[in-house]
């Protein structure tokens, strides 16, 4: 796998994949409400089904840019474009000892661009 395969898988698995999960919850635990522990499923539910059909959109839009942020925060901590507290050196990510870190952020804004 390089970095441009890792980063789609990335997009597909976490971004797509994920998504798509919140929207079926979203939408099908309402009438599973009393079942819900409390807490932030149970309130997201709330919400979400106390919006019309275009607020939804406008929700689900939200939380696609939320965890697209999220996403390329971490691949810019792994590239080394951004730092943690008390971290010294760059990280080194590898795949069967073959390096793939130092661009994968600029890679998966590039493929999210693409795909909008």
């Amino acid at each position: 796998m390089n970095d441009v395969e890792f980063v789609n898988n990335i997009i597909l698995e976490v971004l797509k994949n994920n998504l798509d999960q919140y929207k079926v919850n979203l939408s099908n635990l309402d009438n599973k409400q009393d079942e819900l522990p409390e807490g932030e499923w149970k309130n997201g539910v709330s919400l979400y089904n106390k919006l019309d059909v275009k607020d939804k959109d406008k929700f689900i839009s939200f939380l696609k840019l939320s965890i697209t942020d999220t996403v390329s925060n971490l691949l810019g901590i792994i590239d080394g474009v951004s730092y943690l507290k008390g971290q010294e050196e760059n990280f080194q990510f590898l795949y069967k000892g073959k390096k793939l870190n130092g661009n994968l952020q600029d890679i998966f804004l590039e493929e999210i661009e693409d795909e909008s």
